[in-house]
């Protein structure tokens, strides 16, 4: 088993005053692959599990829909507290500082998870985490896809098709 109660422990930032738990994330450690989104919801904070929610269903039903095991998709986010104004108040966009103070935390479960694979899901996981995983897959985050009609959204053929290639690759590398 893995130590996170420092994590779980964190006050490097503001959230701390109004999450109810630190929400580390959903799956087995280790995993292949690591999807990584912006930051827990208010069900996600109750309930101290990321991509729960609608959108995490979503998610589920996109990797399901390519071919990928789910059993072997670790989720996480970069911020790992609800990001709110005050205690389980209403969902807001992770402040940068927020992000920042959060990267240790992420670096580390990233380090325990030790993913052949990453998919930064959205545009705050791409934006903050592209250089430092420079090969790693970039996919709409489903939250906005759920905006956008779902399942029945171009924009979830669009992902599909980027996820398919992920597929491919670790077929390829498999058969290497």
């Amino acid at each position: 088993m893995i130590d996170f109660s420092s994590i779980l422990k964190c006050k490097a930032c503001q959230l701390a005053d109004v999450r109810r738990q630190v929400v580390i994330g959903r799956g087995r450690i280790p995993a292949s692959i690591l999807a990584m989104g912006e930051a827990p919801g208010r069900s996600e904070d109750m309930l101290g599990k990321a991509f729960i929610g609608e959108a995490g269903r979503l998610l589920d039903i996109l990797f399901i829909d390519v071919g990928i095991d789910i059993e072997d998709v670790y989720r996480t986010n970069i911020v790992l507290c609800h990001p709110s104004d005050k205690f389980a108040g209403n969902n807001r966009e992770p402040a940068p500082d927020e992000i920042i103070a959060c990267m240790g935390n992420v670096l580390t479960i990233i380090d325990a998870i030790k993913p052949q694979w990453i998919i930064l899901v959205g545009d705050y996981a791409f934006r903050y985490y592209s250089k430092t995983f420079p090969g790693a897959f970039h996919i709409m985050h489903p939250a906005a896809l759920l905006r956008s009609g779902g399942q029945s959204s171009p924009y979830y053929v669009k992902q599909k098709r980027i996820l398919q290639m992920l597929v491919e690759r670790i077929k390829s590398n498999v058969s290497n």
